[in-house]
């Protein structure tokens, strides 16, 4: 399993880095990635990755700096790099309605045209396990939205193989602690080094909570200005059982 951090930063850019989103090699039956956001597109290209590679695209949750990029996705796969596999979207409830709108608001009757490829919706709430794409996803109940929109932290892996966690856009609780435990490789949200940080998680919060974990490698993503300014001090404080990988775009693990 192999990920590249296509994009590492919050909903506003800090420090210039593209919106978090995630690219999986080696681990479903083809290349998958964890949302995408407005700047995927570009990230995916400065990274040389070709989205016609992909298999599927899971979303965390509806915001736009988690999907807003897929009407970019979806001209780039009509017009400038033709696609012709199959495309599968997996999200919460309401994911097919909510792409296919901003693909409307974007590009207008676009969405209605017929397509070179098929576009396959699979929705999963929290507490629920399905198969897709050879993989085992699970779901818990991140707290971010107001009800009834669900944001979700997602757990993938090959059945009694390695797995991968994200936490997507959270608050700390212990749903969000016991979806993590035991994966191979947690890619979690850190979009402040100290509270308050309205229902998003900090470091200070992650560094008490990581120890004992059983997780042997921690990504830290949706990264604020302050916490990528504080990579050396993170790394410090580190619990000894835990790498901790302060994430910046393009990097590959």
């Amino acid at each position: 399993m192999r990920l590249t951090l296509v994009g590492t930063a919050d909903a506003f850019n800090a420090a210039g880095r593209g919106h978090s989103c995630t690219w999986i090699d080696e681990l479903a039956e083809a290349p998958v990635m964890v949302d995408f956001g407005p700047t995927a597109l570009m990230g995916l290209n400065r990274c040389g990755l070709d989205p016609r590679e992909l298999a599927g695209i899971a979303l965390t949750h509806l915001h736009g700096d988690h999907f807003g990029g897929l009407p970019l996705l979806w001209i780039d796969a009509l017009y400038a790099r033709p696609r012709t596999a199959p495309l599968s979207i997996l999200g919460p409830p309401g994911t097919r309605e909510a792409v296919l709108g901003i693909v409307r608001a974007f590009y207008g009757d676009v969405v209605d045209r017929e397509l070179p490829f098929t576009v396959e919706w699979t929705e999963i709430r929290p507490g629920q396990a399905v198969s897709w794409l050879g993989l085992e996803v699970r779901a818990w109940h991140a707290p971010h939205l107001e009800p009834p929109a669900l944001s979700l932290g997602l757990r993938l892996a090959r059945p009694g193989g390695p797995g991968v966690a994200f936490t997507g856009d959270t608050q700390l609780t212990a749903d969000v602690l016991a979806g993590l435990r035991g994966a191979d490789i947690a890619v979690v949200e850190c979009s402040a080094l100290e509270p308050p940080a309205g229902k998003h998680v900090t470091w200070v919060e992650w560094c008490d909570a990581l120890a004992g974990l059983g997780v042997p490698r921690v990504v830290l993503t949706h990264l604020g200005a302050d916490v990528r300014a504080a990579a050396d001090r993170i790394r410090r404080e580190a619990p000894d059982d835990v790498e901790v990988i302060v994430g910046e775009d393009g990097i590959r693990i």
